[in-house]
């Protein structure tokens, strides 16, 4: 991580959660990035993407995680906080 994006994220988490979202890019599998992030990761599954975005919100908490669907509405969201 560079010098940049860990004093943005200082910044932020004195202000409000981050919010890491679950995207579905079918066929080719789910995506995950940190909301004002470009960087995403690429899942093959749900299930994978999911367990992973858990662990990244519990391990940066306070954090969201939101799920969101082909057509762009956000289908679940979940709080995790310390």
């Amino acid at each position: 991580m560079r010098e940049g994006q860990r004093k943005a994220m200082n910044a932020r988490e004195a202000a409000a959660p981050r919010v890491f979202r679950v995207e579905s890019v079918q066929p080719y599998g789910w995506i995950i990035y940190l909301e004002g992030f470009a960087e995403t990761y690429h899942f093959m599954s749900h299930s994978l993407a999911m367990m992973y975005a858990r662990e990244w919100a519990k391990v940066n908490a306070p954090s969201v995680i939101q799920v969101v669907g082909v057509d762009g509405h956000v289908e679940l969201e979940r709080t995790y906080r310390r």
